[in-house]
């Protein structure tokens, strides 16, 4: 018995010597490239059941090393050194078992090897054993066994688990909230090189979570990431140069980052790229270039981009105008609530570009760009309740609308808001409110607003009696070619009022309206060459002021225009033209030219004598009050019944 012991022992001494053996010259095959000859020894040392050659073995198998390629293979060997203890093959075996390397899939047997190997203190096996509870793979998710799992690889240096563990901290789970240690750990992976924790060191340096604020650390951090091909270090550190943080400022690096980015697909990257090249920044202006990257991120939802795409096509930049798509963009980006796209989208419809007139439409895009505030879609729906378009007349809407508009600023709503204030339209008349609203247009030089301000003033209305400040606000007016200002400034020269009384000055302004067609300055213009007011009198320039307001219809022009040829004053005189011009004024119930009409055909002056003429216009004119032409139809009638009978 005792012989075949020792026989057994000196057997079994000499198994243990040549399979140890046969390892180590796996080994020295293996350091030297030999693959082929490495994988023998291994395989021979393997069968004799040495761990380390089974899982050397397993390794030159899952790799095709000397041998060729089979996963199974390298699954069987590796599970027979892990039996055996060894803590590198039940670190590979749960990583097969985890990625179905070789067999199918299974979770369970993943977390039973990871574990075998990480009670044997290694890192990377901690990492996995923690991620599968992280991630509850195969298992009900555990944050608490997770975190301690991540924290021993992390401490053993492991920078896939610092990077883990940083983030449980950093958004919370399965601990307390805490960016201090998030920074910690993510600052040792990122030392590490990981280019994820390199991007969220980054990421707290900008914007002080766990660390004070650095932006040169920031910019450090997201170049390194950045280098790596991290799209989103790419995109922060363009972002960096493009505003002057943490390094000087820098388009043209700005715009190599965003595209080094936009070309992995970053959607943001897209966006601010096209807008470099849109607004020449870091590059000369470019149109066709932004056009594609907007295209590029508006066909993948981005907002920003369909509206900046939409407004391409409006202004035909980069690519032919075209309203039909500029429409369809803009409704992509209105959905998703861009207010500058709802309000570009009701201006479409408002105006009949690219669609047919829509006042419903436009109603309904403007009012949800009003819910943010856009001036323009505010002053918009004043203008369809105003207007009754696609509804009734709504002057209470109207006002609400457009007041809110000129509270944003906008010019023409001031206006008209002060307009609806001083005719009490959709509000009681409040004189003092269309002062205030007019006052505001005014200066920002809407000419028309400054002209009513300069009304109000001089008619003490909402604001106390000033003819002073009349004449500074029809002055403004007047110098930008207002003819109402003209006429009122004119008029102020004339009367002496907030100005000391200069009739040359009053002909200058006047002459400037008259010019312009402005039919009571050309009566005044008349008025004052007839008269020799504050000049040489002209009866020639009286007549052709006259002439010009009698053209536009003044009835009061055409009586005394013909009066002046009546009598021949400033021309020959003519009883034709006396006639036709008195005839005109008559025709609008004009009395005395009514009176002047009677005389004419009473006498065959410019025309033959009518009797019945005669007494009809002498009649019209009695009737209104003529005492003259009551005299003369008098004396007519009674000419008429006089005459004795033949």
């Amino acid at each position: 018995m005792n012989k075949i012991i020792l026989t057994s022992l000196l057997l079994l001494q000499t198994l243990i010597a040549d399979k140890i053996d046969d390892y180590n010259q796996g080994v020295y095959a293996y350091s030297d490239k030999n693959y082929i000859e490495a994988a023998y020894w291994y395989k021979k040392a393997a069968v004799q059941g040495e761990a380390f050659a089974q899982t050397n073995l397993a390794v030159m198998y899952y790799l095709g090393q000397g041998i060729k390629q089979d996963y199974k293979e390298a699954l069987y060997w590796y599970e027979n050194a892990a039996n055996q203890g060894n803590p590198t093959a039940q670190l590979n075996l749960g990583y097969m078992y985890k990625n179905a390397i070789g067999t199918q899939q299974d979770y369970q047997k993943a977390l039973y090897w990871f574990e075998k190997a990480a009670l044997w203190g290694d890192a990377y096996a901690q990492y996995h054993v923690g991620q599968i509870y992280y991630l509850g793979e195969g298992i009900e998710v555990n944050y608490s066994l997770a975190m301690s799992w991540y924290e021993k690889a992390a401490i053993q240096g492991d920078r896939d688990a610092q990077y883990a563990l940083a983030y449980m901290y950093e958004n919370a789970k399965g601990v307390a909230q805490d960016y201090t240690k998030a920074f910690y750990w993510y600052k040792k992976s990122a030392l590490q090189g990981d280019v994820n924790a390199q991007l969220s060191t980054g990421y707290m340096y900008e914007n002080a979570q766990g660390i004070a604020q650095n932006y040169h650390e920031a910019f450090n951090w997201y170049e390194k990431a950045a280098k790596q091909g991290n799209l989103l270090a790419q995109y922060n550190l363009a972002n960096l140069y493009y505003n002057a943080l943490g390094t000087p400022q820098n388009y043209e690096k700005a715009l190599y980052w965003y595209e080094q980015a936009a070309l992995q697909g970053d959607v943001n990257a897209q966006v601010n790229l096209a807008y470099m090249y849109d607004s020449a920044k870091g590059t000369a202006q470019d149109y066709k270039k932004a056009f594609m990257w907007y295209e590029k991120a508006a066909k993948e939802g981005n907002a920003t981009a369909q509206q900046n795409l939409a407004i391409m096509y409006y202004f035909a930049q980069g690519v032919e105008q075209n309203y039909e798509k500029a429409l369809y963009w803009y409704e992509k980006a209105a959905l998703q609530d861009k207010a500058i796209a709802q309000n570009n989208l009701a201006e479409l419809y408002y105006n009949a570009l690219g669609t047919p007139q829509d006042f419903g439409k436009a109603k309904y895009w403007y009012k949800k760009a009003a819910h943010h505030k856009i001036a323009n879609a505010e002053y918009k729906l004043g203008e369809i309740y105003y207007k009754g378009q696609d509804t009734i007349v709504d002057y209470q809407n109207a006002l609400l609308y457009y007041e809110q508009a000129a509270n944003e600023g906008v010019v023409h709503a001031q206006y008209k808001t002060a307009q609806m204030y001083l005719k009490g339209l959709g509000t009681a008349q409040d004189y003092k409110k269309a002062f205030d609203y007019f006052e505001k247009a005014a200066l920002q030089n809407d000419i028309n607003a400054q002209v009513n301000l300069g009304y109000l003033y001089y008619n003490g209305k909402g604001v106390a009696q000033n003819y002073e400040s009349a004449y500074y606000w029809y002055k403004k007016a007047a110098n930008e070619k207002s003819q109402e200002a003209q006429l009122a400034l004119a008029n102020l020269y004339y009367d002496g009022l907030g100005v000391s009384q200069d009739y040359h000055q009053a002909l200058l302004w006047y002459e400037k309206a008259a010019s312009e067609k402005n039919l009571k300055a050309q009566l005044n213009l008349a008025y004052m060459y007839y008269d020799g007011m504050g000049i040489d009198q002209d009866y020639k320039k009286a007549l052709y002021w006259y002439e010009q307001a009698a053209l536009q219809n003044s009835k009061i022009a055409q009586l005394n225009l013909g009066y002046m040829y009546y009598v021949g004053n400033g021309t020959l005189q003519d009883y034709k033209n006396a006639f036709s011009w008195y005839e005109k004024a008559a025709l609008q119930d004009e009395v005395s030219a009514q009176y002047s009409l009677g005389y004419m055909y009473e006498f065959g002056q410019g025309v033959d004598y009518d009797y019945d003429k005669a007494v009809y216009w002498y009649e019209k004119a009695a009737l209104a009050g003529n005492i003259e032409a009551k005299s003369k139809l008098d004396k007519l009638l009674k000419r008429k019944k006089d005459k004795p009978k033949t």
